[in-house]
């Protein structure tokens, strides 16, 4: 099998207090904030990376189109310069992923290590992602990625997340990582030690140190929009 081608401050101190969190909540049910500050959409394309390796993986079906600048066998692994796979999803929007190197031992074809990764994922409808990391180790019989030396992702309508690492199972819907957060959108920004995103992004946990700061305007811009398309449907 081939390897795989390429203002307002909300909170500070370890955690927000039990008065921000029940108000974060009271916020999320009843209007939606957790969606309005479109912290979900980067998370998401770190999940549908992972997805897409280990479609790729495990399907030859020849859907997408791959490439390479060269293939060669070194110390009994298999290793692929530039890969390059280009493709659509079952909605047809497209997608790409390279890797400056991709490397399969033949002995386990469904593990395969990523040096330097650059995808461009769709997230959304009308809205695309563009992750870079400097590693990562896919699984395809555990379904889990592992992303590391840096991790960014940046979607097309503003928001961003960095992180350090991150380890993802899909069996679990979930992402964890105990090394630093950033996430920003036009509406907020979050910084944490520690995030957790379980249950396929049903849940979001952000530990230790954690600062919010939510930018009013922005919202209010984003609600009003969403009662404007309400209205005119």
């Amino acid at each position: 099998m081939p390897a795989m081608p390429r203002g307002i401050p909300a909170g500070a101190g370890d955690s927000m207090d039990d008065t921000e969190l029940t108000a974060f909540h009271r916020a999320r049910r009843h209007s939606g904030l957790v969606r309005m500050l479109r912290i979900i959409l980067p998370l998401a394309a770190v999940f549908i990376l992972s997805l897409l390796i280990g479609a790729y993986i495990w399907s030859q079906s020849g859907v997408a189109d791959f490439g390479a600048d060269s293939v060669s066998m070194e110390n009994g692994r298999m290793v692929m310069r530039n890969p390059d796979l280009n493709g659509v999803d079952p909605k047809g929007r497209p997608y790409r992923l390279q890797a400056r190197e991709a490397v399969q031992n033949p002995a386990a074809p469904s593990k395969v290590e990523l040096v330097d990764i650059d995808a461009t994922l769709p997230v959304e409808e009308n809205i695309s992602a563009r992750l870079l990391a400097g590693n990562g180790f896919y699984d395809a019989d555990a379904k889990q990625l592992k992303l590391s030396n840096k991790v960014n992702v940046t979607t097309n309508d503003g928001a961003t997340i960095d992180l350090e690492a991150a380890d993802v199972d899909l069996y679990a819907g979930r992402l964890i990582t105990d090394q630093p957060v950033s996430l920003r959108t036009d509406q907020a920004s979050i910084t944490a030690q520690k995030l957790a995103v379980e249950d396929n992004g049903k849940r979001i946990v952000f530990e230790d140190r954690v600062r919010m700061v939510l930018y009013p305007a922005e919202i209010r811009k984003v609600q009003q929009q969403s009662k404007e398309n309400n209205g005119e449907q």
